[in-house]
């Protein structure tokens, strides 16, 4: 059985991670598109910081300058953890050698917004409750020095990136970008993650569908076969311009290349012989195929049933093409991917599946 990387799918419109750069004013991220839905921003700087609306803060974090076990004088063991929700006073154990898990499992018996953890053997507080410059811890008593905090006894959280909002894009009414509500003091990498409508999309030029790779959850290049692989074959025959291939240069059409012509009876004939002309190119191709590898009933071109080429009612400059073919499975057949190319719009089948339509 033969198989081919799955290449159109139904494009979502979503541009993701498009380094964007600062504007003058250093909040706006001058994004190239408009965003047609603000719940689907995201900002990553530097590649590795998410930052959510709100801005991107830290939590204030104090480590002690020593590891357990540690010694607790019998005239130092008051020890008063406070942040700015709460203050606690505990006095500690006498001990001459107290181990950190201990010492943790005392402190967050007190403790709401506050936590106390090992780290390594070493003491660490972390303040739960706010974040940046709301966020603080400082320790104070006579057990401070046993433990470590003789050096260092007050933290503070820090805001890293400040918080964005969508704004209105100046001179644009109706369109709106991500902007920071402080300056940013440093150059970082932007990237951000937008959807856009669809006649703006990079990703299928206003074709609804997408012409590229994906992987799936392993990691790996999704592929097709079967009916599936026949109605991608078929597809890429007719929309690939004849001659692109510089290796094959028979291969293809020239329907793409008829665009802009003038719409004689003519045009209706080139058509037409440049489809069958095509399919007959995939027929030979897959017997010649079968010699070196298995080709199944039911990815085989048997017979093309039909080939129509009719004006549009409304549209004299414009043809609707309809190719009917047939398997050599005899079985009906149901489609489950989509395939278009650029300049060219699939309409909706009898899969169901509706390709460069709304």
């Amino acid at each position: 059985m033969s198989f081919d990387f799955q290449i159109g799918f139904p494009c979502p419109h979503l541009i993701q991670e498009e380094r964007v750069p600062l504007d003058s004013d250093r909040m706006g991220m001058l994004i190239s598109q408009p965003v047609a839905s603000t719940g689907t921003v995201q900002v990553l700087v530097d590649d590795k910081y998410l930052v959510p609306p709100s801005g991107l803060h830290t939590q204030a974090f104090l480590q002690s300058s020593l590891s357990g076990g540690y010694r607790i004088p019998k005239y130092e063991t008051t020890l008063v953890v406070s942040s700015n929700t709460e203050t606690h006073t505990i006095e500690l154990p006498v001990s001459k050698s107290i181990s950190t898990n201990n010492l943790v499992d005392i402190l967050n018996a007190h403790f709401k917004n506050i936590e106390a953890t090992n780290y390594e053997g070493y003491l660490v507080f972390v303040e739960r409750q706010s974040r940046g410059g709301e966020s603080r811890i400082k320790i104070t008593g006579s057990a401070r020095q046993a433990l470590g905090f003789d050096f260092c006894s007050t933290a503070k959280g820090k805001t890293l990136y400040p918080a964005w909002r969508m704004e209105r894009v100046p001179n644009k009414i109706n369109e709106r970008y991500p902007k920071f509500v402080q300056p940013l003091k440093n150059n970082p990498i932007l990237k951000v993650t937008y959807s856009t409508p669809a006649e703006r999309c990079l990703r299928c030029g206003a074709t609804y569908v997408e012409n590229d790779f994906r992987v799936d959850s392993n990691g790996e290049l999704q592929t097709i076969t079967d009916e599936n692989l026949l109605y991608q074959i078929c597809l890429k025959a007719l929309l690939t311009k004849k001659g692109s291939n510089p290796f094959f240069r028979f291969y293809g059409t020239g329907l793409l290349d008829a665009i802009g012509s003038k719409a004689l009876m003519g045009v209706q004939n080139f058509l037409r012989f440049e489809i069958n002309d095509a399919l007959r190119i995939v027929q030979k191709a897959q017997t010649s195929q079968s010699k070196y590898q298995t080709v199944t009933q039911k990815e085989r071109l048997l017979n093309v049933l039909n080939v129509t080429v009719i004006p549009h009612e409304n549209d004299p400059t414009a043809f609707l093409i309809e190719v009917t073919v047939q398997n050599a499975s005899q079985q009906p057949i149901s489609l489950s991917i989509v395939y278009t190319a650029p300049s060219a719009i699939a309409l909706a089948g009898t899969n169901g599946l509706s390709l460069g339509v709304r």
